[in-house]
């Protein structure tokens, strides 16, 4: 069903075909997970992992977590003005949206993940260089090749700087 576009559907079956006692994995949900995430169906993408979270059997990998933050970005979720993402306080949220919410997905990245690779950094930084293209916060950032190495930069950042 994910394969033909219908996350939901795989969802709904696979809630509605799960017996007691069965325990899934994080292999039995990525496809759905990521399927929501790259449509920019953040709300049931939020959904799917407030449920994996709280699985007994899922244990996240950095990956997921930056597929997540990266997809809320791009889809401009995280900028201080972002639109709020409905119902989300359903699965356990008290912020709807911008930097409050980022802070609050990397505090549950930090009690699973020790470290990212370079790779997912990358795609971490462009994709908060898309989603908050054309904001004066982010006027110095711009996209980084997969190749690229990462740039050391230690002078401080304005206040209100996207670093």
């Amino acid at each position: 069903l994910v394969s033909q576009g219908n996350p939901r559907e795989a969802e709904a079956l696979l809630d509605g075909n799960r017996k007691e006692g069965d325990v899934l994995r994080l292999r039995t949900y990525a496809p759905i997970f990521e399927s929501y995430l790259n449509a920019g169906d953040v709300l049931p993408g939020m959904m799917l992992y407030a449920k994996m979270r709280n699985s007994e059997g899922v244990f996240l990998q950095p990956e997921n977590y930056v597929q997540l933050i990266a997809s809320l970005a791009e889809n401009g979720f995280l900028k201080p003005d972002a639109p709020v993402i409905p119902e989300i306080a359903d699965v356990g949220y008290d912020v709807a949206s911008g930097p409050e919410l980022m802070d609050r997905l990397a505090a549950d990245m930090a009690e699973d993940v020790l470290e990212i690779s370079a790779a997912a950094a990358k795609r971490l930084y462009n994709s908060i260089q898309a989603g908050f293209a054309g904001e004066e916060c982010s006027k110095d950032l711009q996209p980084l090749h997969i190749l690229e190495p990462l740039q050391v930069c230690n002078a401080p950042a304005d206040p209100k700087e996207v670093i």
